[in-house]
């Protein structure tokens, strides 16, 4: 499934490249950020974990779901997420055309 739309339901005003290096979030948690989101109840919204309320702007989110992802026992992983993002950004593409 992909989702076009969602950033707006919240003003990030940090991407967190820095910290997420700081705290070698890449290798236990697979992040490359750590955000700072203005959002609802908390003000700021630290990280992607905590739950908010989206702002109270009217925005348009748009889902797609894809099919499924066949991976076989014998692909190399890098290659199956390679594909895998090919797949979404195509999706993400035609839904923002």
């Amino acid at each position: 499934m992909v989702a076009a739309g969602a950033h707006r339901s919240a003003y990030i005003f940090w991407e967190g490249e820095w910290l997420a290096r700081r705290l070698r979030m890449q290798t236990w948690a697979r992040l490359e950020r750590f955000p700072l989101a203005l959002a609802l109840p908390w003000g700021i919204a630290p990280g992607p974990w905590l739950p908010y309320l989206p702002l109270p702007l009217p925005f348009a989110v748009q889902l797609k779901i894809l099919p499924p992802v066949h991976v076989s026992r014998r692909e190399d992983v890098t290659r199956a997420g390679q594909r895998v993002q090919v797949m979404m950004q195509r999706a993400l593409d035609g839904m923002l055309t």
